[in-house]
């Protein structure tokens, strides 16, 4: 039986429009098929950078240069200013080798001035060895900035050696003034045993009062070194200048001070005053003076 040609026509439109839209439908639900939007959805639902490629933070620097280091952020954040601040600034940066931060912050120190007084603070600030560390071979920056470091510790070390700051550190060391004491103590400190003799040559002179308490204490840390410039200027015939020198070391509490201090503390020709007083105070540290 043969099927009509009209029959078979009208199949056959039916078939072609099925397939028109099922090619349409599937088409439009392809998960695989590409799509304009597809990756921009799918970076941004996975996070990827790669998405944003090109785009700036709010410092304007591109993504890979963002900085992520927690101690160049926070000095960043509070941008250090005089020279002790921007002393501490690259002593820490140093640690961890950014030396391109070093010599940013070494550069706003050279726009303050390279001068003794702010060379002072940043040495007294940061160390030594900090600014041997930036100024040597094994340092990142250029050579400009080496010199700039060793400038500092030049000129730092010009003053701190310089006799009449070491007199007025000395001074300093009588000051009401806890941050001035402080000052005066690093600047002696500094000067290794040229400070320990400022110190020591002070109580020399006949004019020089008792000393204060902090200068006590001053000796006292200076350690060895003091002790044996102490022991040295003992010696001298000037009772009124033994007897202050004793003060200052009776509270120390040394061992190798003790036979010295017993001989100014039973000395006649050391004020009578003085004498009383360096029994007193090792008494309140729980010793005496024997009599010889």
């Amino acid at each position: 039986m043969k099927t009509p040609i009209r029959l078979l026509a009208t199949q056959s439109l039916c078939l072609i429009a099925f397939a028109i839209f099922f090619v349409v439908r599937s088409e439009a639900q392809d998960p695989f098929s590409p799509d304009e939007n597809a990756g921009e959805a799918t970076a941004q639902e996975l996070g990827d950078n790669s998405a944003a490629k090109g785009a700036k933070d709010s410092s304007g620097r591109p993504p890979e240069q963002v900085e992520r280091s927690a101690v160049v952020l926070s000095i960043r954040a509070n941008p250090p200013r005089t020279p002790a601040e921007l002393a501490r600034a690259v002593q820490l940066l140093a640690r961890i080798r950014r030396w391109d931060e070093v010599g940013r912050w070494l550069d706003e120190a050279a726009k303050l001035g390279l001068n003794e007084t702010n060379a002072t603070q940043m040495v007294q600030a940061a160390g030594v060895q900090t600014f041997v560390q930036l100024s040597g071979l094994e340092s990142g920056l250029s050579d400009l900035r080496k010199s700039n470091a060793q400038k500092i510790l030049d000129l730092a070390s010009a003053a701190v050696n310089n006799p009449k700051r070491l007199v007025e550190a000395v001074a300093k060391l009588r000051s009401p003034i806890k941050a001035e004491r402080m000052q005066g103590y690093r600047s002696l400190e500094s000067a290794g045993n040229r400070g320990v003799a400022a110190l020591i040559n002070h109580f020399l002179d006949d004019t020089a009062s008792k000393p204060a308490p902090a200068m006590c204490e001053a000796f006292a840390l200076m350690g060895k070194s003091a002790f044996g410039a102490w022991q040295a200027a003992m010696t001298t015939s000037n009772a009124i200048a033994r007897g202050k020198l004793a003060l200052l070391a009776v509270r120390a509490g040394d061992a190798s001070l003790t036979m010295q201090l017993c001989i100014a503390a039973n000395d006649v020709r050391v004020d009578q005053t003085v004498r009383e007083e360096l029994a007193t105070i090792a008494a309140a540290k729980g010793k005496s003076i024997p009599k010889t």
